[in-house]
């Protein structure tokens, strides 16, 4: 795994000039056992209620602004509040590659996943480009039947404009709110899970020094 933040003098600048994101996640590995698309999901999942929301039509703004983007999204808002979706159409890039075949974790993005079958419809080997597969996927019929599965090395990249790691503020555009006092000293998290068992795939917590 690598988590780039951008400012940050271990941060590559390729990663970042010219672009809004504010971070950039990694993660490379392989899976132990099949995971079907429509069970691998990412996002926030919190033990403990948030404190100090918005009004309940705010938030309800908020949420159908979100389920526009991705109407595959999962949210709620109780004791064990959750924002989960797809990881398949999720990750702004993804690559499988045999094992031994994979590019170091530290390269450029690269979307191509015709090692797994996923190929541009125009001539069935291409890679099938990143928009497209994440347009594609957001649709439950299409990733009805697909897994990922062990034997290939998976890299995912995942990259945001909203978070602001520094000063730990969360910047949606219609509002900005300091996390720290709605975390209820919960960690953000760096995850992804299989939904039907709550297994983590990954999972790396980002917390803050004004959350102390």
């Amino acid at each position: 795994m690598l988590f780039y933040v951008d400012g940050l003098p271990s941060s590559p600048a390729k990663l970042f000039q010219g672009r809004k994101r504010r971070t950039h996640l990694v993660i490379k590995g392989m899976f132990k056992h099949a995971v079907p698309f429509e069970d691998a999901v990412t996002g926030q999942r919190f033990s403990k209620p948030l404190k100090q929301l918005p009004s309940a039509w705010f938030l309800e703004l908020v949420f159908m602004l979100a389920r526009k983007f991705s109407p595959s999204m999962q949210i709620g808002c109780r004791e064990a509040p959750y924002v989960l979706s797809p990881l398949v159409s999720t990750a702004q890039a993804i690559s499988v590659a045999k094992e031994g075949d994979s590019a170091d974790i530290s390269s450029q993005p690269e979307e191509d996943m015709t090692a797994v079958g996923i190929t541009s419809a125009a001539d069935g080997k291409s890679p099938l480009p990143s928009a497209k597969r994440r347009r594609m996927f957001l649709d439950a019929r299409n990733r009805k039947g697909r897994e990922f599965t062990p034997g290939f090395v998976y890299t995912f990249h995942f990259w945001q404009h909203m978070l602001d790691c520094a000063a730990f503020k969360l910047d949606l555009g219609i509002a900005a709110f300091e996390l720290a006092k709605h975390l209820n000293g919960q960690p953000l998290q760096l995850m992804a899970q299989q939904g039907s068992t709550g297994a983590y795939l990954w999972q790396f917590h980002l917390q803050h020094d004004s959350q102390l």
